[in-house]
């Protein structure tokens, strides 16, 4: 009974989690001036920082001796990088409501790419309660109308977005034949970690700005406080429960 129930308490906890995580990144934020590279790069390198502390004391036990780590790097890339990337240039360029329209049709994607890849075919029940959800993302978006034009561009963006979020779910799903969900979260880590901080460092030069700006956000406690929830809630825990209830539930 607890390993069906598991999951399922997983999966609203990991709803809870990134719900408030808007709010968190909109607050920590301005520890940044606005860069959300920048963050992303403390954020990343922070969950990392608290993932090797959990494997010095043994806490956690990731192996990855004579698994194929290709796998990994694959879906590292997808998620966080490809998708943060995506997601982050393309609200620059859509409205908010438009965004919202976007990013919510990754569970349709998911569950489309399941059926052909992984022959995991929905119920109609399940179906419809797909749609339902869906649906309810759209009327909350639908509901202060559609703002501004529409950017070609956003929109190709966006649509990166939500096709990386739905390959990574396939490729996560997959991935946990052969790997446990504490070592799919790992490598997602620290790619995250060293992709996100290459970026901050190259836009530091591109700006011709001085290599201590970086360390800037240090003094900002209330920001470094917020960030903590980023880090350790809505990047190591999260993405943990992430991989698995993928690895449980279809």
């Amino acid at each position: 009974q607890k390993e069906r129930f598991l999951p399922y308490g997983a999966g609203v906890l990991t709803a809870v989690i990134f719900g408030f995580s808007f709010m968190f990144t909109k607050l920590t934020l301005p520890a940044f001036g606005g860069d959300i590279f920048h963050m992303l790069s403390y954020r990343f390198l922070l969950a990392t920082a608290v993932m090797g502390l959990l494997w010095a004391f043994r806490l956690i036990r990731p192996r990855y001796r004579g698994k194929p780590v290709g796998q990994l790097f694959l879906i590292g890339l997808l998620q966080p990088v490809l998708y943060f990337i995506c997601e982050t240039l393309g609200l620059r360029l859509l409205p908010s409501s438009q965004a919202g329209l976007m990013i919510a049709l990754i569970p349709v994607l998911v569950t489309i790419l399941g059926a052909v890849f992984l022959q995991e075919k929905p119920t109609w029940l399940q179906t419809l309660f797909i749609l339902v959800s869906v649906g309810g993302v759209m009327a909350i978006n639908l509901a202060g109308g559609l703002q501004g034009g529409t950017d070609l561009v956003g929109v190709a963006l966006l649509g990166g977005a939500v096709l990386a979020g739905a390959v990574y779910n396939i490729l996560s799903r997959r991935a946990s034949r052969a790997f446990q969900p504490v070592e799919v979260t790992w490598l997602m880590l620290c790619i995250g970690a060293v992709l996100f901080t290459l970026i901050a460092w190259t836009r530091i030069a591109a700006q011709g700005l001085p290599w201590q700006s970086y360390f800037a956000p240090l003094r900002d406690l209330r920001g470094m406080l917020t960030l903590t929830y980023l880090s350790v809630l809505s990047t190591v825990a999260a993405f943990f429960l992430l991989n698995y209830i993928l690895s449980k539930l279809e």
